[in-house]
């Protein structure tokens, strides 16, 4: 489980990441990867071999495990996070300490799950011609894991001003995590409808085999987050409130 304050002292994206998966480690542009030429086309009718795994068998553990996270990991977090950012901009006390937490369990998200799966995916697609119908969603989805860790140092940044109790901070900060929330939230099924979409006609068994691999891997993480967040959305985020397995008071 993500400790509560983990990311504080710490620039936005320094999260240990899953063995492996370097700061770096972003797969080459996969602009490069075909772009301009025309993916072959899938026969119908065409028999898997005896002791294979069909395409869309893998493609459909791939789409179980993606939907399973965005269910019951991003999903809940996200629409906490942006019920504390709504609550901050009303001028409601929150805790601190909680919205931390959120924010961390956020960025063990992003960094032992979400980017393990999209650098996977690019380490297995090296030479596989695409159309722009899958080629332009693909470099999309590869800038994403950035534009996440942005969107938590924006949130971060303006928890500073909120700390300080500068001058407007509080709207500042409400709305910055109501925005970011919102546009993280936008991107929450798009690696599901490109694998839905894309996968299966436009990559080789092998290709969409190393990419299940992949996500193979971040399973016991998976659970783990899951886990995490479940016990997060337990805890009370204003404060003075009482804890929701607390007994009433007489």
């Amino acid at each position: 489980m993500t400790e509560k304050g983990e990311g504080r002292g710490r620039a936005p994206g320094d999260l240990r990441r899953a063995p492996g998966l370097a700061r770096n480690d972003r797969g080459s542009s996969f602009l490069h990867r075909g772009a301009g030429k025309k993916a072959p086309s899938k026969a119908k009718g065409t028999s898997v071999p005896p002791g294979e795994v069909s395409t869309e068998a893998v493609v459909g553990a791939l789409l179980k495990d993606l939907r399973t996270e965005r269910e019951e990991v991003l999903e809940p977090l996200l629409h906490r996070l942006r019920e504390i950012g709504e609550a901050i901009g009303r001028g409601e006390p929150v805790s601190i300490p909680v919205l931390e937490q959120g924010l961390d369990l956020l960025e063990a998200y992003l960094h032992r799950l979400h980017e393990v799966h999209v650098q996977g995916f690019a380490r297995a697609t090296p030479g596989v011609p695409h159309d722009d119908t899958c080629l332009l969603p693909l470099v999309a989805l590869e800038g994403e894991p950035e534009r996440a860790e942005h969107r938590v140092a924006s949130i971060r940044g303006a928890l500073v001003g909120y700390q300080a109790r500068w001058s407007g901070a509080a709207s500042l900060l409400g709305l910055v995590i109501t925005n970011e929330c919102t546009a993280e939230l936008s991107w929450e099924g798009y690696s599901e409808d490109f694998a839905r979409s894309c996968l299966p006609s436009h990559l080789p068994p092998a290709s969409v085999k190393a990419w299940e691999s992949a996500i193979a891997a971040t399973r016991a993480e998976a659970a783990k987050t899951r886990e995490a967040v479940a016990r997060y959305l337990t805890r009370p985020f204003r404060e003075g409130s009482p804890s929701p397995t607390s007994p009433p008071s007489g």
